[in-house]
């Protein structure tokens, strides 16, 4: 490993460990190494660039592991529209199931499944005028 390398870890585990004021990390490589301000200051922004990169991807594996667990815990508090359907089915079967708590569940499932979507003699984009019959000239009503 070249010096500059050994001189640039050296600033960036300082960092890490929280050691971030310029002042300090140059008496310490100060008392390690006989570096001038110049030497060092050039040391000190590349140590800088690698620091915040590492930061960076620590952040970004850290975001995913808590994104991947936020997903894991919502799938794992939603249920599934098949165990829906039979729970409700459950409630609408079992006899110590008050009449309302049935009907309520055999409306749920009438909603899963799309039971109320067409209803019999609903017909979809037509309308029906109803009009009254009127009196015509010259006729009387019955």
């Amino acid at each position: 490993m070249a010096k500059s390398e050994t001189y640039i870890n050296f600033i960036v585990d300082e960092l890490l460990k929280g050691n971030v004021k310029h002042k300090e990390v140059l008496a310490l490589c100060g008392t390690k190494w006989q570096l001038s301000q110049r030497s060092f200051n050039r040391y000190w922004n590349t140590a800088n660039e690698r620091y915040k990169n590492e930061l960076q991807a620590l952040n970004e594996a850290k975001q995913a592991i808590h994104t991947e667990t936020e997903m894991n815990t919502t799938r794992a508090n939603v249920l599934s529209k098949i165990q829906a359907k039979e729970i409700l089915t459950t409630i609408a079967q079992k006899e110590q199931s008050k009449s309302t708590e049935k009907i309520q569940a055999i409306k749920a499932l009438a909603d899963l499944e799309g039971w109320n979507e067409g209803k019999v003699g609903e017909i979809k984009g037509i309308q029906f005028v109803t009009f009254e019959p009127q009196n015509i000239q010259g006729s009387e009503p019955d």
